[in-house]
């Protein structure tokens, strides 16, 4: 009898453990990277990199997303946005087709995740819908009709509209970075509403 019974805790144990391992492998978060184009940046070595730094937290399954090279047939970039979780968009080159930004919005609007790497803000200004959900774009002939510069100074927001171009590499200096928590704002929300804010790094950038 207490053999069974321990062959009866040994096998619920087992099941436990096997449906716990079952419930983490259905929160891995699929990720779709994009990237293929940019003139400043090592834009390979960086996928790399945070492909094996999200993968390596078992949270995330990333897949690669390039576009063509420059001077390439950017109607051959054709993404299924919708199968994944998250689409992060490490890219800095030429504005994709207008099949491509249809879905692309649609999938935000459906409540798809983005997140924008680094010079991502730079290209495809003469896409509003990708300025609305990146929120900050810079560079790219944008200025103070982009939306204005935003800061966040005693503990408060400043909104700053004052003319000129949107985006600059500053002098490098010491500063003191206030930061705050974290507010996580919806995507469609960004997309609806039209948050086109501009935002002023400091010390490495400052955009618009």
């Amino acid at each position: 009898m207490k053999t069974r019974l321990t062959l009866i805790l040994v096998l619920l144990i087992y099941i436990g453990a096997a449906s716990h391992t079952h419930a983490q492998q259905k929160k891995v978060i699929k990720t779709m990277m994009i990237a293929g184009q940019d003139g400043s940046h090592y834009w390979q070595g960086a996928c790399e990199a945070m492909k094996q730094i999200l993968e390596n937290s078992g949270m995330f399954k990333v897949d690669f997303a390039f576009t063509p090279d420059f001077g390439g047939d950017i109607a051959t970039f054709k993404p299924d946005f919708h199968q994944y979780d998250l689409i992060v968009i490490n890219y800095g080159g030429a504005t994709w087709t207008e099949p491509v930004r249809k879905n692309f919005e649609k999938y935000v609007a459906d409540g798809g995740g983005v997140v924008v790497i680094h010079s991502s803000v730079v290209p495809m200004a003469d896409w509003k819908e990708y300025n609305e959900i990146i929120g900050m774009g810079a560079w790219d002939g944008r200025n103070e009709k982009d939306g204005p510069y935003l800061y966040w100074k005693d503990g408060q927001y400043v909104y700053d509209y004052s003319p000129g171009y949107a985006g600059y590499h500053g002098l490098q200096h010491e500063t003191v970075i206030e930061h705050r928590a974290p507010i996580i704002l919806s995507c469609k929300d960004c997309l609806l509403n039209g948050n086109t804010s501009r935002t002023r790094y400091i010390p490495a950038y400052a955009v618009r």
